[in-house]
């Protein structure tokens, strides 16, 4: 769902919002909505008649983390060298299931959304903020908050499944306002800088190095 403050007033919740996590959630159980984004691009679901493990995850929150355990299914699509396992869709308990080890809340995601929205953060003084509000909890075991790559990782991940309905027209202007104003920023060279040799930074010259492209690991295959 998106956050509730950028929701207009006729549009719908797909399903009940949770609350917010604030303290450690029961064991992560697999239901019917459970899966694995199978490596050949497929999906596979839960199996109630097949055997499930239960495993260790992290459980990330606004405030502090949690060491929960999270119920999976080897995974039967997948080969059996990958390691793939069919994990748990906690939306209804306000979670967001990364990749089965590490659990984000919504609050937590949201609260990004609404930091850069309203004052345009990056994500490495954002994510800096957190941990120091991890380490003021004095939480025993105390759990760091992950690292900024990781973070930006995952939100773009959860970014993509927030169901906005695309209908964020002015209840007043609607569709075609007749006045637009846009504001950007404008990016050009200073004048000392233009002469003939001057090219834009997208240009690729005669003598460039050819690099190889390097393969980008833990890809995470989403459907259109």
């Amino acid at each position: 769902l998106p956050p509730r403050w950028c929701m207009l007033p006729q549009e719908k919740e797909f399903y009940p919002r949770p609350r917010p996590v604030r303290e450690s959630p029961a064991a992560i159980k697999l239901s019917a909505t459970a899966s694995c984004a199978c490596v050949d691009g497929g999906r596979a679901f839960y199996n109630p008649g097949l055997p499930t493990v239960t495993c260790q995850c992290l459980v990330y929150t606004l405030t502090q983390a949690f060491a929960v355990q999270i119920e999976l299914q080897p995974c039967p699509r997948c080969p059996v060298e990958r390691h793939r396992y069919i994990g748990p869709d906690p939306r209804d308990t306000g979670l967001f299931n990364y990749n089965n080890s590490s659990i984000f809340s919504h609050e937590l995601l949201n609260e990004y959304i609404s930091a850069f929205s309203s004052a345009e953060t990056p994500f490495e003084p954002w994510v800096n903020q957190i941990s120091r509000r991890y380490e003021e909890s004095q939480q025993d075991p105390f759990i760091p908050f992950i690292s900024g790559g990781l973070f930006r990782s995952l939100w773009f991940a959860y970014a993509r499944l927030v169901q906005f309905e695309g209908d964020k027209s002015c209840p007043s202007c609607g569709i075609y306002p007749d006045n637009i104003i846009w504001d950007g920023v404008s990016i050009a060279f200073g004048r000392k800088h233009v002469n003939g040799e001057l090219e834009p930074p997208t240009l690729v010259g005669k003598d460039a190095v050819v690099h190889s492209s390097r393969p980008c690991p833990r890809q995470e295959w989403l459907p259109d």
